[in-house]
């Protein structure tokens, strides 16, 4: 059926455009992200085998289209994820660039094949959406982005003589993963606690910002938890961060990240990418200190602390 019929096949090609323009972007992350690399290898692999078993029961069986092109019901819903194709376009969300170009190959599929082939795909559109870079990661915190509202801005700058009473060194950051950002990375220690800071003064590619508990996972860390608090004894005005507590075998930490320009300051990675314009010099910050004996709230009380006498 496939085989006899090419205008068919001519526009499945043309839906499968979307996705097509994001393949580089695609390697890159393939490269660059070991996290990713997993999900990508998982859940694309999955995908394509769900992908062979629907074309080869449709060839077998011959599952017929009821309904002409034109009075599809999946037709009419590929409006939506155009719609959020181009919201991920205007946002600069390659995330939601992906996602919304596997439904629209998707319902494509399914008005050109029928129904039957569209639930048959179903399974391989869902892994498809998990191997996006970052889609884990967006479903399970997207109510964070409508959820957070922006604080007073808070963009300190750290050197090493920046925290009285500690004495600082800085350390090399990761300069292959920021192209066009500036990173520094900073340990603070005095008798009795040590505080690491990684503050990045984000350049003209946003995308080379990832969630702080991403990058974790790629290093070895296991997130514990992760939520948005807010600190109320560092700041006299509003001040929220993304509170994560990570461990691996080399120990416990507690990790505050939040994103700051001039005007204003979000502790939610997804509301810092809606306000996100390259018209303003934005900063990402991620301090950090172990969860030793004491406990959890001894570790914020020291990074409270450390932002207070910033």
């Amino acid at each position: 059926m496939l085989k006899r019929n090419p205008v068919k096949l001519l526009l499945l090609a043309l839906a499968a455009i979307p996705f097509a323009v994001k393949v580089m972007y695609l390697e890159r992350a393939w490269v660059s992200s070991p996290i990713d690399r997993i999900h990508l290898g998982l859940y694309g692999t999955l995908s394509l085998i769900f992908v062979f078993i629907a074309v080869v029961a449709k060839l077998y069986w011959r599952f017929l289209t009821v309904k002409p092109l034109a009075q599809s019901r999946s037709l009419k819903l590929m409006v939506l994820p155009c719609i959020l194709y181009v919201i991920g376009i205007v946002w600069s969300m390659n995330a939601v660039q992906l996602i919304s170009s596997v439904l629209i190959l998707w319902t494509a599929a399914w008005a050109l094949y029928g129904r039957v082939s569209g639930i048959m795909l179903a399974p391989a559109a869902v892994c498809a959406v998990l191997a996006v870079p970052g889609s884990l990661y967006w479903l399970g915190n997207a109510y964070a982005a409508f959820a957070a509202t922006p604080n007073a801005a808070y963009a300190p700058e750290f050197t090493v003589d920046s925290q009285v009473g500690m004495l600082g060194r800085e350390e090399p950051a990761n300069s292959l993963l920021f192209r066009t950002s500036k990173a520094r990375q900073f340990r603070y220690e005095n008798i009795s606690n040590s505080v690491m800071v990684l503050s990045v003064e984000i350049g003209n590619d946003v995308h080379e910002v990832h969630p702080a508990t991403h990058c974790l996972r790629s290093q070895g860390w296991r997130i514990v938890s992760e939520h948005i608090a807010t600190i109320p004894d560092v700041r006299d005005e509003k001040f929220s961060v993304t509170e994560a507590e990570v461990d691996s075998v080399s120990g416990k930490l507690l990790v505050w990240i939040w994103y700051s320009n001039n005007e204003r300051s979000t502790g939610s990675f997804l509301h810092f990418r809606r306000l996100f314009s390259s018209s303003s010099r934005w900063h990402t910050y991620q301090i950090s200190t172990a969860i030793g004996p004491d406990g959890k709230d001894a570790a914020k009380r020291r990074l409270a602390s450390f932002l207070r006498n910033k």
